[in-house]
């Protein structure tokens, strides 16, 4: 039989494939049968002992399709379908697919291009990792990776491949999903951000229908606690090993139940760190049910405070009424400056909830005359100003001043995508200064009203301190306030009094009763 026109792949047969490292080896590949028709078969080599010859043996193989263990419908739930031919080397993806990689329908990706818009990042190693497990071992995948698209624009992709076995085990075809995950992405990025304020740092925790969990850690205090990076992908026991045994049943319990979409907890954590065992106080939101789960949480380091109030922190009960009491306020604002989230449960003492606040913007809230206030400094961080301002609401004994930083939030490339905040009550701060401010008003009508100049005398720093009436009555010009010495003192008093006035002091300096 010619090799040189039954098979298609000539040169390769022709110069690799009768070296001696190919015996007792299998490969598949197609020959011509006619002019129009190629078949698939197994080619199987043996060495003879006696000769150097390798004797191969030709078996036909039924091609199986691939697509019939994929769902039909994807287009309807913004999936899209994709396979790989092993022998072919060809990658076809269905138009839900291409729509997601920025390509037209009559588009077709080639391997090349996809090796381009799977280089972003992390991707390349992980993509690589998994397709080279599915077609070697078998292994099937899913995960997330992010890419570069057709468009030019960055995309998470969620990514399924299982690989297709021939009747003899042989790997012809890798086959499976393909999802744009961008918006779950997007939509965490105000927990990252977030992390950079908080006394800990912030998790991501996904779990698959498989049984597969997943957890990633943000914040610049993720090293302080842990040997890991932020920003990276672990599998879910590097999270559990830190934990308290009885704490991670109580909390896998909690995330594996039937919940809604909204649906949120509290949870007291210990977790093993660098800086000893460390109580934990979290925040626990669920993203995500479809066929998958995912959990984002809010770690709070209260070690110290639970030290001091370990009674008050014994229970999610008691933990709502510590955060309620709290005048912080934590609030994320999109580019239209609409309220995307506000976190903190002091919300209760003003009557109001999360859902008055989200979606709406200042003057939806407070009403255009009083807006302004709020939409200048929004404007002024989001256009990458750290910004600090005071306000208040209401009036009379029921008005509340707040004390409001704005911090924006940028991209990789600098590019602001919202403003975080951070909203504090300072209405007792505010009273004390009126307070103050009044009490001044009435010490300096007292100095006005009398002939006496008041001094302090501060015998340690050898500093005197003379109030309103100070230049009114000695004819100094010197601003009230203003710090003289004991020698500016002397100078002052007339010489021949001096003696008399120096003993009478330092005999009041010794016995202070007798003034």
């Amino acid at each position: 039989m010619d090799f040189s026109t039954f098979f298609l792949n000539v040169e390769w047969f022709r110069e690799d494939f009768f070296k001696e490292k190919f015996s007792k080896k299998s490969i598949v590949t197609q020959v011509r049968v006619d002019e129009s028709k190629v078949m698939t078969v197994k080619l199987h080599s043996e060495k003879v002992e006696s000769e150097d010859q390798l004797i191969w043996t030709v078996t036909p193989i039924k091609t199986i399709d691939a697509k019939e263990d994929l769902p039909t419908r994807f287009s309807s739930t913004h999936v899209g379908t994709w396979e790989f031919d092993v022998i072919k080397s060809l990658l076809e993806l269905d138009d839900v697919a291409k729509s997601i990689h920025g390509l037209r329908f009559k588009d077709q990706l080639t391997l090349e291009e996809a090796k381009q818009m799977y280089s972003f990042g992390n991707s390349k190693k992980q993509i690589f990792d998994s397709f080279s497990a599915c077609l070697v071992q078998g292994k099937a995948f899913d995960s997330e990776f992010e890419i570069l698209d057709a468009k030019g624009n960055h995309r998470w992709i969620r990514y399924t491949g299982k690989a297709l076995r021939q009747a003899d085990g042989l790997i012809t075809k890798i086959y499976g999903t393909v999802q744009d995950i961008t918006d779950v992405h997007e939509k965490s990025r105000i927990f990252e951000s977030v992390s950079e304020f908080l006394p800990g740092f912030v998790i991501r925790y996904t779990s698959q229908n498989e049984g597969e969990e997943k957890v990633s850690f943000y914040g610049n205090k993720v090293p302080k606690y842990f040997s890991l990076y932020s920003d990276t992908v672990y599998d879910a026991h590097v999270f559990w090993s830190q934990m308290k045994d009885e704490d991670a049943d109580m909390l896998k319990e909690k995330l594996q139940a039937d919940t809604s979409d909204k649906a949120t907890f509290f949870a007291e954590i210990n977790l093993a760190t660098h800086c000893n065992l460390r109580v934990f106080q979290t925040w626990w939101t669920l993203r995500s049910t479809k066929k998958r789960k995912v959990w984002e949480a809010v770690f709070l380091d209260f070690t110290d405070q639970m030290r001091a109030r370990k009674q008050l922190l014994r229970s999610d009960e008691r933990f709502q009424k510590l955060v309620s009491s709290m005048d912080d306020l934590i609030f994320t604002l999109d580019p239209e400056f609409r309220h995307t989230g506000i976190f903190g449960k002091s919300l209760e003492k003003t009557g109001l909830t999360e859902e008055f606040f989200l979606g709406k913007t200042a003057a939806d809230i407070f009403g255009p005359d009083a807006a302004s206030v709020h939409q200048i400094p929004n404007q002024k961080a989001f256009k990458g100003e750290n910004v600090q301002y005071e306000w208040s609401v209401g009036s009379g004994h029921e008005q509340r001043w707040f004390l409001t930083r704005l911090v924006p939030m940028t991209e990789e490339d600098g590019s602001i995508f919202g403003i975080v905040g951070i909203a504090t009550d300072i209405t007792a701060k505010k009273k004390l200064e009126v307070e103050m401010s009044l009490a001044n008003a009435r010490y300096e009508l007292v100095n006005k009203a009398t002939n006496e100049a008041i001094y302090d005398w501060d015998l340690e720093n050898d500093a005197l301190f003379w109030g309103g009436s100070f230049d009114r009555i000695l004819g100094h010009n010197d601003h009230e306030g203003h710090i003289f010495s004991i020698k500016d003192w002397e100078s002052w008093v007339y010489p021949d009094d001096l003696p008399r006035i120096s003993a009478s002091l330092e005999k009041f300096l010794n016995d202070p009763s007798k003034s």
